[in-house]
């Protein structure tokens, strides 16, 4: 599969602050905090705490949680995600046979199997996705919010992918506007090329407008649907950092490289690392007693199976995963902070959540895989850190962090404020609240004609 390479997207512009009421907007995410952490939960939670700002009331639907807010209308979990997270139920044990073992021996052909299981399953509504059963369950519960409150538009935020159609559904029943998200690129089962009939491409035809947090969530089938609606350009509406507080580095005895989050089965690949590091054990024989690579992650253990590990597996360490505030602590004493890009040409245009998770930390941080996409030149346009492509450049890289930590304990690197301030949800609520107000009027999209970055980039 293969992201549309053209420049098919707007870029908004983010509102004015006001004190003047635009509207009611009411959002639909089955993730809000204190979901799990991720731009999943923290997109929507960006419009729940700043859209009032620019005049926006909000309501929020979202799948019932402990800890959810009190004014957040929660709504039962009959998903199957939430089943196989359940230990015990007829579900997990189902996906943990099915997926029991590594990327090597019988694990690839059961990561075959339960796919192949997925596609036939998804041929009915029950199972258009892991969350139809929440999904298709909850119209009623948007019905009746809506003309309870007097919501004038509608933001579902996508996956769960079977959100769209819902959406769509109950706008129109409700005369009101309805805005899709695309967070992520969509998966294999959505990607291949489909007729305008399938359910999912239907619901995005008819959305008044669709936003996307990074370029790589276009494809050629969702600009086929769009060619003939009134808004056919998707709207780029990059997310922000959740967090606001700036956390300043703290003095470790280890140099520790550290990579938080999951591999995706293999899908981020670690090897770069292993080799760059296996260059420098040569240049610098003390160094096995200072440096450790961290992964953190519930399926970390899979570094075992990458070329390149043995050479290295006495500074490996697998933690699997752990609460976030224990990785917080992780990230704190850290050196240099991870992200693995995921391979395939999909992602090359990716933004990954790993990245607001690193910006409010001091620590230098190094990406590699595939290209460095719209990712790259923002992590120097931020002074977050740099991409490298070669497992000789990243030797390069991290030996000039490991000398300026033998020298002064620490290892700083001073996020640009500028780049802070746009990365930050109050920026996104902005520019969605510009978006709203013009798509609930029916006017053109106030755009910018580049990011921030690539304006710096020009200049140069």
């Amino acid at each position: 599969m293969t992201p549309e390479k053209t420049a098919n997207y707007i870029i908004s512009n983010c509102a004015a602050a006001t004190g003047d009421k635009r509207g009611r907007v009411l959002l639909i995410s089955y993730k809000f905090p204190p979901h799990d952490v991720g731009v999943a939960q923290h997109r929507p939670e960006a419009l729940y705490r700043h859209l009032r700002e620019f005049g926006w009331d909000c309501d929020v639907i979202t799948a019932e949680r402990p800890g959810t807010p009190v004014d957040v209308i929660q709504t039962p979990d009959r998903s199957w995600t939430r089943s196989v997270r359940e230990e015990g139920s007829r579900e997990a044990v189902l996906k943990q046979t099915l997926l029991r073992g590594s990327r090597t021996g019988l694990g690839p052909f059961r990561q075959k199997l339960i796919g192949n299981l997925k596609l036939l399953m998804r041929l009915l509504p029950k199972w258009h996705d892991e969350f139809a059963g929440w999904s298709y369950g909850i119209e009623q519960t948007v019905l009746a919010t809506a003309r309870e409150r007097g919501s004038t538009i509608l933001w579902a935020t996508c996956s769960p992918y079977t959100l769209a159609p819902v959406a769509v559904r109950c706008a129109r029943q409700l005369g009101i506007p309805c805005v899709i998200d695309l967070r992520d690129p969509l998966p294999d089962y959505l990607h291949f090329p489909r007729s305008p009939r399938h359910w999912f491409y239907r619901a995005l035809a008819k959305a008044d407008t669709i936003s996307l947090a990074a370029p790589c969530c276009i494809t050629p089938e969702l600009l086929a649907v769009r060619s003939s609606s009134r808004r056919p350009d998707p709207v780029l509406v990059v997310s922000g950092s959740w967090q606001d507080t700036k956390v300043p580095p703290r003095r470790c005895d280890i140099f520790r490289l550290m990579h938080a989050g999951i591999l995706v089965n293999g899908g981020r690949s670690p090897q770069p690392l292993f080799e760059a590091v296996a260059m420098l054990r040569g240049r610098y024989p003390d160094m096995q007693e200072h440096l450790r690579m961290t992964f953190i992650g519930s399926d970390s253990h899979i570094v075992r199976d990458f070329p390149g590990y043995a050479a290295v597996q006495d500074l490996v360490e697998v933690l699997g995963q752990m609460p976030y505030s224990e990785v917080q602590e992780k990230m704190a004493t850290s050196s240099m902070l991870l992200i693995i890009k995921l391979d395939g040409d999909i992602y090359s245009d990716a933004l990954p959540a790993k990245m607001y998770d690193y910006l409010p930390y001091e620590a230098p941080v190094l990406s590699f895989g595939m290209s460095p996409g719209l990712q790259g030149p923002l992590l120097e346009w931020s002074n977050a850190g740099r991409w490298i492509g070669s497992a000789a450049d990243i030797a390069d890289y991290i030996e000039e962090q490991y000398l300026t930590w033998l020298r002064d304990g620490v290892v700083r690197r001073i996020r640009r404020p500028e780049a802070i301030e746009y990365l930050g949800q109050r920026r996104m609520a902005g520019e969605f609240a510009s978006l709203f107000q013009v798509t609930a009027n029916d006017k053109p999209i106030d755009n910018r004609n580049m990011l921030p970055w690539q304006e710096a980039e020009e200049v140069v």
